[in-house]
Formats: structure tokens, C-alpha cells, sequence
């Protein structure tokens, strides 16, 4: 942003007239400039946040209709249950403070949706079970708990806490679950 006032104010004194800049902007610093309040690191938490459940919703929606094991369909459903109320929940504590989240999973985890719904039983289950759920829940453990240690915001901070045991269940039952359908 200061380099497209630079720039504006340096053509505009050599007189090239308004030049335009083209940048790309963090999100998360797009979001803390409309509201300074919330540190940028716990702006980029509930941004993350909400893209792993969006994820996780995307992938459970499609363990829906891939799966043919009825354990991993109940599992899914109940992921999808609560990462809708989880992502409400994120949602509105955003709203709270001004901030918009993505609606979105990130890359990794659309390009894992294309992959999934390629696969077949007993693959699609490997591949959910261990990718779609185990790696994408050590990952959001991982985001949880940095901002469980560093957050500021004790709003976000506190719904981060109070959501690691639920991350910890998740990936305690996937783990089960793929070490039941290994030894089938």
C-alpha cells in the first residue's frame, strides 16, 4: 500500500499523472487495516479456522457418498455436525469483531476433494481417513494450539482452547478407524 503512494506521489511530481500499482494484499492485513483492534496473527487464526472447516465439511459431505463402510459415513456426518456449528460459531465471533472469513477451503484441500472423489472403497477410505482427516486435523491442531500459546485476543484465544480437545477426538477416532479398515 505504501509503495502505490510512492508511486502515485512520484509519477504525479514527474508528471506522468496517476499510475496504478498492481499488488496482492494478505487478507488477514486487509482485514486488521479496517479493524487495528485484533492483531493480524489472530485474524489469520479465524481465517484458517474457517477454511479447515469448510475443508472438513467438503471432504465429510463427500465420505457421504464415496464411502461404502456405514463407521466412516457415521464419522463424516459427525464431523460435518459439528464443523457447521463450529463454523457458525467462528463465523459470528468474527462478525463480532469485524471480520469477514473465507467460505472456502484452501488449495491443498480442494485439490484433495478432486482426488477423493476419484477413489474407490477401500483406497477412498484410506485416503479420507488418513489425508482428509488425520493430516488436515494435525495441522489444525498445530493452529490451534500457536494461537492457544500466542493469541491476544482472549475471545479467540478461548475458542481456540476449548476446541483442541474436540480436534483431539477427531483424530483419535480417524486413527481407529483406519487401523480397523487396515485390518480387515
Amino acid at each position: 500500500m505504501k509503495l502505490a503512494l510512492e508511486a502515485a506521489v512520484l509519477a504525479a511530481i514527474i508528471g506522468l499523472g496517476a499510475v496504478e500499482i498492481a499488488h496482492t494484499e494478505d487478507p488477514a492485513s486487509a482485514t486488521q487495516a479496517a479493524n487495528p483492534s485484533v492483531a493480524a496473527p489472530d485474524i489469520k487464526f479465524l481465517e484458517s479456522a474457517a477454511r479447515y472447516a469448510n475443508a472438513d465439511i467438503q471432504l465429510g459431505q463427500i465420505a457421504q457418498t464415496q464411502s461404502s463402510i456405514p463407521e466412516v459415513k457415521a464419522f463424516a456426518q459427525q464431523i460435518i455436525t459439528l464443523q457447521q456449528a463450529h463454523l457458525q460459531a467462528l463465523d459470528k465471533l468474527a462478525k463480532n469483531k469485524g471480520i469477514v472469513l473465507p467460505t472456502e477451503p484452501d488449495a491443498e484441500a480442494l485439490t484433495l476433494a478432486k482426488h477423493l472423489k476419484t477413489q474407490k472403497s477401500p483406497m477412498f477410505e484410506h485416503d479420507y481417513l488418513s489425508l482428509g482427516v488425520a493430516k488436515k486435523k494435525l495441522d489444525a491442531q498445530t493452529l490451534y494450539m500457536d494461537e492457544t500459546e500466542h493469541g491476544k485476543d482472549a475471545d479467540i484465544k478461548s475458542m481456540a482452547q476449548t476446541s483442541m480437545p474436540i480436534l483431539d477426538d477427531q483424530l483419535s477416532m480417524a486413527r481407529k478407524l483406519l487401523a480397523n479398515s487396515r485390518s480387515e
